[in-house]
């Protein structure tokens, strides 16, 4: 940035809302009034002023002048570039530091946690509870997360970010973010210069702007009297920038009015060198993280906290305290509710209230908060009795409440209902207390008031201790409404379409949970309608708002109690399987899916991806597989699995579980785990499937789990791709397969370390597996071997164990680098049951092809056979042909990305007849022309049952992909057709790389016999088959740049 630059930005950070608009006054006769109506900021008017050649570096004369007009002869020296010592700087500091450190101290160092009542608050030191905070860092589509040990950590130079200066941190409502800034305020006005090395913080309550930010700071932060000018005051914080740190506060309850001024805040168009703490609820800043160089998460109280709290709680009675952690170790509250603080206390007076009554409110949502709403209750009234004496006890219910204050929280209901549609937190006292009957609502300890932190303009806010109280009160409106209209149609009919709109306005939210368990058995009148309609939109949207719906329902299912109406969410959402992912499933998660399992006998298997798995989950997970006797499936597949999470899941496991299938893949997890499996496995003797791909075993991990073999003797299909074989591992695995002879796959894909050497190691034990009909071993060498022996001895040995092994059905030996092709003939040889056959990336070339023509007589059931990226030449395919007349039932062919031409597509043609059944023929990137395409016309009648046809990549012109258009109708059964060619035909014949490549996407109703064709995708825009009618065949419509599927 040049020096005049600098200059007029640093003025402009010091011209406030009213002295913009006494400029814009003074400009009227240079700036028509229009425009000036439109400069919302100093830096607009700015650039009028240099649109209109008013301003530039050597001319600032207009400026000046008006600026002393304004009596800002302080900004005129500033952009004259006039260094002049302030010496009035220290007392600015003096007077400013002053007065803040006295507001934070006196009013926001003291918290009023529960009551309403004034006269109950705690100093900020005594309730304040170290946090936890993670910090995210993105890792590609990854993000990691890092938790940090104290807050002073995040404004820590890190790589790729020597000094943050946009700090965003999120966290659910009432999870303490607001505290936590407290905190950092209050902390730096004790003087704690170590830890904090700003000289002014500035901590502003967004909610409460209305006008600009600069007015914000001085309407919210310092009195009316403060001696020292708004000028001077913002123009000292504009010219120590780097000493002066904003704490931002709810940025998702701004104002709209003053989101342009955030823009400006954080995008660094005003403060730039200052740091800026900001904070928000999850998902409401989407739109401003790439402004961000720093994201944190507040999560509340660890389970570390927990347990400190409840100690300190309960001091004096340590038994009470292991009582009343033992059950939280396997309750839903642990991990969410809990970890508030506020809700922590509160559960900890339930549970010092009534301990037997505590244990049956643990067990769900609803009745944990239905008995913290009568706890409130009881203290206020034991409180308030006459006399002193306390009606404790008289409570048991909630029609046990007073009917004025009953009828007084159900208004409350109402109007938290309305605010959830609206993400709506805060509510005005004042409103309130107009509908209100009383005032006891407030008193009772279920709102907290919000102390503005403006000192000029302080505005009467409320909102409930936690978001879930707000949404447990609307629970219990909408459920008296239904209760009430159970055996009204029409208004039930209204009533059901409130309960719509709720559910798929927030239905991230505990609304269904508290709705379902307080309705109870008339649940069902709710459930099947709410079922019906969000049918369609659950099997139709993405797989994230289908996880939310189906998650929601599950809960909702185990708060109502109503069991029977498993099998009708099962049969209408689920086929046998449940699903989740992207959900971190807690032990309440846990809890409900497993209730949800026992009453639905047809579910049989339960899938969790792209999720993050705990260590106590994963325990209490695997307690309650024991309870769920119709699960024969169990896949994890690439979640966040934490240290001792395998452990934990092993450790406690039931012995002789029914399950069979057993997935544990693509999960980032430490080392050291076989052991692990192992006990997994034994756990599981009926196991038939076991797959452990990619999970970061290794040798010595691969021992354990080998040597737990033994204990499933009728396992059928073994997994062990991407564990970093080696040639020691695979040869213990081929000493120990006898243990499993009933094995009928076995996968060791992307093992790149086992080479030729270690296939020969497995091969001698694949005669001790004689039922083996699958066999994978994908990239499992990184060996090129033209002066080597490594085909050969891959191919050689293979086809010796292949004599032991009658029913091998599937062989995959694509990405080996095997480029010996005269020995592929030996291996296939001796697999005479073959159906697949991929030898994809190997670049044998012709040899390859040849030889493995000679060897195609012995598969004549061959059914698929992938040859991509061979480097087979025209001459290699027309003897590959020649062999096609003995494979009469192959249905997929492909060739992609070698060099056949437009021979050895003529080849091919010729032996269409013989292999009339193909259904899938990829031959894209092969240099084919037209006169290619040409002679596979004349075989389309032979292949009136394919399916998809791959022409990528080739040389077609336009005339070419017009000419395949009249032909498409000899394929009535063709769904698929991929077409892109990167040179396009002029009239004249002369070939034009064209510009880019695109996608075209024409109306699914071509022809007649092609209605059905779901894909179709090539270069031309303007082809119509000759003799079409373009009614039928509609012009085709550009969607959009395509992307080369290689």
């Amino acid at each position: 940035m040049d020096q005049f630059r600098a200059r007029l930005l640093s003025v402009s950070n010091g011209i406030t809302n009213d002295e913009l608009g006494q400029l814009k006054f003074v400009c009227k006769q240079h700036i028509p009034v229009g425009v000036l109506e439109k400069i919302a900021r100093p830096l607009e008017l700015f650039d009028e002023l240099e649109n209109r050649n008013l301003l530039s570096e050597g001319n600032t004369e207009l400026l000046a002048e008006l600026l002393s007009e304004i009596n800002r002869f302080d900004l005129k020296d500033e952009l004259h570039g006039v260094k002049v010592k302030n010496k009035s700087g220290d007392a600015v500091l003096h007077h400013m530091q002053e007065s803040l450190w006295d507001h934070y101290q006196k009013n926001i160092g003291w918290i009023q946690p529960i009551s309403w009542n004034d006269s109950f608050q705690i100093h900020i030191d005594h309730i304040y509870t170290n946090l936890e905070i993670i910090s995210l860092v993105s890792q590609g589509r990854r993000c990691i997360q890092n938790p940090l040990d104290s807050y002073p950590m995040m404004f820590c130079s890190r790589p790729g970010c020597s000094k943050p200066r946009r700090i965003l941190v999120e966290g659910e409502a009432g999870v303490g973010k607001s505290t936590f800034l407290c905190k950092i305020a209050h902390d730096w006005s004790r003087c704690d210069g170590k830890v904090l090395p700003f000289t002014v913080v500035i901590l502003i309550e967004l909610k409460q702007i209305k006008g600009s930010f600069k007015d914000a700071i001085i309407q919210q932060l310092f009195p009316s009297d403060f001696p020292i000018p708004v000028s001077q005051l913002l123009s000292y914080l504009a010219s120590h920038q780097r000493e002066v740190l904003f704490l931002l506060d709810g940025f998702d309850e701004a104002n709209l009015s003053c989101l342009t001024h955030l823009q400006d805040i954080l995008s660094g168009r005003i403060f730039r060198n200052s740091c800026v703490v900001l904070t928000s609820r999850p998902g409401k800043t989407t739109h401003i993280q790439r402004m961000m160089d720093t994201r944190l998460v507040i999560t509340g109280f660890t389970t570390e906290n927990i347990r400190s709290y409840v100690l300190k709680y309960f001091q004096d009675d340590a038994s009470t305290a292991e009582l009343l952690l033992s059950e939280l170790e396997t309750h839903p509250v642990i991990e969410d509710i809990a970890k508030v603080p506020l809700t922590a206390m509160l559960i900890c007076a339930l549970w010092e209230d009534a301990p037997d009554t505590a244990f049956e409110a643990l067990s769900t949502l609803t009745t944990l908060f239905t008995e913290l709403i009568l706890l409130m209750v009881k203290r206020y009234f034991a409180k308030n009795a006459a006399g002193g004496e306390a009606k404790d006890g008289v409570f048991t219910d909630l029609e046990d409440i007073p009917k004025d204050l009953y009828n007084d929280l159900l208004v409350l209901g109402e109007i938290s209902l309305n605010a959830l549609l609206e993400d709506n937190l805060l509510f005005d006292v004042q409103a309130l207390e107009k509908k209100l009957s009383n005032k006891t609502v407030f008193e009772l300890g279920l709102l907290s008031q919000e102390t503005s932190t403006s000192r000029l303009k302080p505005v009467q806010k409320c909102c409930f201790v936690h978001k879930s109280f707000q949404e447990y009160m609307a629970g219990l409106w909408l459920s008296r409404e239904i209760n009430c209209t159970a055996n009204d149609p029409l208004r039930l009919k209204k009533v059901l379409s409130l309960t719509l709109k709720c559910v798929t306005k927030v239905s991230d939210s505990l609304l269904l949970n508290f709705v379902s368990g307080l309705v109870g058995d008339n649940f069902e009148i709710v459930f099947v309608p709410l079922l019906e309609n969000l049918k369609e939109t659950i099997n139709t949207s993405d797989s994230c708002e289908a996880n939310d719906f189906l998650e929601m329902f599950v809960l909702a299912l185990f708060e109502s109690h109503q069991g029977h109406l498993a099998s009708k969410l099962g049969a209408t959402l689920l086929d046998g399987i449940l699903k989740l992912s992207g959900r971190d499933i807690s032990p309440y998660g846990v809890r409900a899916m497993t209730y949800f399992m026992q009453n639905n006998p047809d579910l049989n298997s339960f899938v969790l991806e792209h999720s993050q798995l705990e260590k106590q989950t994963a325990a209490f997970f695997a307690n309650s597989l024991s309870q769920m006797p119709s699960l024969r499936e169990l896949c994890f597949n690439q979640n966040i699995v934490g240290d001792g999470v395998v452990e934990a899941f092993s450790r406690n496991l039931s012995p002789n579980l029914p399950l069979e299938r057993f997935v544990f893949s693509g999960n980032a997890s430490r080392r050291d785990i076989g052991d692990d499996f192992a006990l997994i496995m034994k756990s599981c003797p009926n196991l038939l499937h076991l797959d452990l791909s990619y999970s970061g075993l290794g040798d010595e991990d691969m021992k354990d789990v080998i040597d737990a073999l033994k204990f499933v003797p009728n396992l059928k299909s073994l997994d062990l791709s991407g564990c970093k074989l080696t040639q020691i591992s695979v040869a213990y695995l081929s000493k120990k397969l006898s243990c499993t002879a009933t094995l009928t796959s076995l996968s060791l894909e992307n093992n790149i370390d086992l080479g030729a050497e270690g296939v020969k190691a497995l091969t001698a034990g694949l005669p001790k597996v004689p039922h083996l009909e699958n066999l994978s071993l994908h990239d499992v060498n990184r060996k090129t071997d033209v002066a080597s022996e490594t085909s050969r001895i891959i191919f050689t040995v293979l086809g010796e164990a292949f004599a032991h092994c009658p029913k091998l059905t599937k062989l995959d030996l694509s990405a080996n680098l095997l480029h010996q092709g005269k020995f592929v003939g030996d291996c296939v040889r001796k697999t005479p049951r073959l159906v697949h056959l991929d030898l994809s990336g190997n670049a044998f070339q012709d040899e390859g092809a040849e030889s493995l023509a000679s060897a195609l007589p012995c598969v004549p059931g061959l059914s698929e056979l992938l040859l991509d990226k061979n480097q087979i030449t025209c001459k290699g395919l027309v003897t590959l042909s020649e062999g096609f007349n003995c494979t009469p039932y192959l249905c997929k062919l492909s060739l992609k990305s070698n060099c056949i031409s437009d021979v050895g597509v003529a080849a091919l043609a010729t032996v269409a007849p013989y292999i009339c059944q193909m259904k899938e023929l990829c031959l894209g990137y092969n240099n084919i022309t037209e006169a290619g395409l040409n002679a596979l016309f004349t075989s389309f009648k032979s292949f009136s049952s394919l399916k998809c046809l791959d022409f990528k990549g080739n040389l077609l012109s336009e005339e070419g992909i017009s000419e395949l258009g009249t032909k498409l109708c000899e394929l009535p059964k063709l769904r698929h057709l991929y077409l892109w060619s990167p040179v396009a035909q002029h009239p004249s014949d002369q070939p034009t790389e064209t510009a880019r490549s695109l996608e075209f996407s024409p109306a699914t109703k071509l022809f007649p016999g092609l209605k059905y064709l779901e894909k179709w995708r090539h270069l031309s825009q303007t082809a119509i088959p000759k003799g079409t009618d373009p009614q039928i065949y509609p012009r085709l419509r550009l969607v959009g740049q395509y992307r080369k599927e290689l």
